[in-house]
């Protein structure tokens, strides 16, 4: 029991770490799809070059679309890691706390796991709407741009899910813990 309450802690270890190394890139994200939509609403586009090709050119390229579609991809890029880096600050919260009970399987610690799954599915669900509403009017002003849509929501929403269960998993556990402590 204990070489696995070892292997739990060293995933929550590892866990803190990623969550604090995506929060990083997903803030640089941020900032960088900020970045390149102030940059092209500035005109600025062909100014940009990496090794003689201009990025708008790459952009609209890989995207396969025009301005408005530009647009879109960053703006709504912007906002799905502005979420997700969000949700790595909760997560990471988590794991810090959990380390530092020494064990997952807390009242306090199951509370918060049931907050990140509901998380998980809000600030999603919320970025997507947010980005969707976003998209629609630039299409309504500009014209043009991409039939663009997320498919992370539904992976987004079942991790939602399942950290909830889990949270249930552990509140069972903390229970049966504090059962076999009184006994």
């Amino acid at each position: 029991m204990e070489s696995t309450l070892k292997v739990i802690q060293t995933f929550s270890k590892i866990g803190r770490i990623a969550s604090k190394v995506l929060f990083v890139l997903f803030t640089v994200g941020v900032c960088l799809c900020a970045a390149g939509t102030l940059s092209y609403a500035l005109g600025l586009y062909g100014v940009l070059k990496i090794g003689g090709v201009q990025i708008h050119g790459l952009l609209a390229d890989a995207l396969g679309a025009g301005e408005t579609g530009v647009y879109m991809a960053l703006i709504s890029s912007s906002i799905l890691c502005a979420g997700k880096a969000v949700l790595c600050k909760f997560a990471e919260k988590y794991f810090a706390n959990a380390l530092r009970d020494g064990t997952p399987f807390t009242l306090h610690g199951a509370r918060e796991m049931q907050r990140l799954g509901i998380l998980t599915m809000a600030v999603s669900l919320g970025c997507y709407i947010l980005a969707k509403i976003i998209c629609a009017v630039l299409q309504k002003v500009m014209g043009g741009g991409l039939d663009w849509t997320n498919p992370e929501l539904e992976t987004s929403l079942s991790i939602g899910v399942t950290l909830i269960i889990v949270s249930f998993l552990l509140k069972y556990g903390a229970e049966k813990e504090k059962e076999n402590a009184e006994n």
